[in-house]
């Protein structure tokens, strides 16, 4: 800040400020639904002067709305002049809940799809794929680091992407990991069917009768299958659950998990039943 008005306050000359192009009312029914880039009260920001002026003078309506923010004094002001592009990243995926494990395509490697590669790593992304008609612009790209850079003026990109995943699930198949993996996994959701249960627990009776204990086993039916527990046994349906964890344990070893691939069914219905089916073989 160069210069400023007797009427600004909460700005001092020198402080560096970025200027969001638009400005946006705040009062609209898209701005209250959250969609302030539908704002039907927005700024003409194309008829003011632009960001390659040697000034640019904020209005009044700017202060007051949503487009001026104050920048640390450390802040490197050329990095800072990426706000807004990459606020639209996040934004994007953001919507669409990028998240750890992901398989990611990128189409477009300009500043915008080089930007989503780097922040879908940071999201946990694990796969990530950029699609790119411009040699020269995917060579530049590459140095963002995603998995696989293809360009779309050569070859067919979704038979490309599809081939890749095929590459990949074969070479997961055989990492010695992949078995000690698979088997947290089961694991885990185990323990989240057991927590599950607990979660959902019958009202407990002062007097419990034996319909009301049977009652505990049926619920629990896909845990007390193995694990040679009569519920009938216990007074409180807590305490059946406590002996039913510390089974739960003991034959939940990562080493002597069932032995049941989920790529081989179609449906999760299908894969929970066999899963069941090998529990009761092994261990009725």
């Amino acid at each position: 800040i160069v210069e400023k008005g007797p009427q600004v306050k909460g700005y001092e000359l020198g402080e560096n400020i970025y200027v969001y192009p638009a400005d946006h009312c705040g009062h609209c029914e898209a701005c209250r639904s959250g969609h302030s880039e539908m704002c039907e009260n927005q700024g003409k920001y194309t008829e003011r002067v632009g960001g390659f002026a040697d000034y640019y003078v904020v209005t009044g309506t700017q202060l007051s709305r949503d487009s001026v923010f104050k920048l640390a004094p450390d802040q490197d002001v050329i990095a800072a002049t990426l706000a807004e592009p990459l606020s639209s990243v996040y934004a994007c995926q953001d919507n669409i809940d990028v998240r750890y494990g992901d398989t990611v395509v990128v189409i477009g490697a300009g500043p915008i799809g080089c930007f989503h590669i780097q922040l879908a790593r940071l999201r946990g992304a694990t796969k990530i794929a950029m699609v790119e008609l411009n040699e020269e612009r995917l060579e530049l790209a590459k140095r963002f680091g995603a998995d696989l850079y293809v360009n779309s003026s050569k070859e067919d990109p979704v038979e490309a992407i599809k081939k890749w995943k095929r590459h990949i699930a074969r070479l997961d198949a055989k990492s010695p990991s992949y078995t000690s993996n698979r088997n947290k996994a089961k694991k885990q959701l185990s323990r989240e069917r057991l927590s599950e249960s607990e979660s959902n627990l019958v009202d407990i009776e002062e007097n419990p009768t034996e319909e009301s204990k049977q009652s505990w086993g049926d619920k629990h039916n896909s845990f007390n299958t193995f694990s040679s527990i009569d519920p009938i046994q216990y007074d409180h349906e807590s305490d059946y659950l406590d002996d039913l964890r510390v089974k739960w344990k003991e034959y939940y070893d990562p080493s002597d998990m069932y032995d049941v691939d989920p790529q081989d069914y179609d449906r999760e219905e299908d894969y929970m039943e066999a899963i069941k089916q090998y529990i009761k073989s092994k261990y009725r």
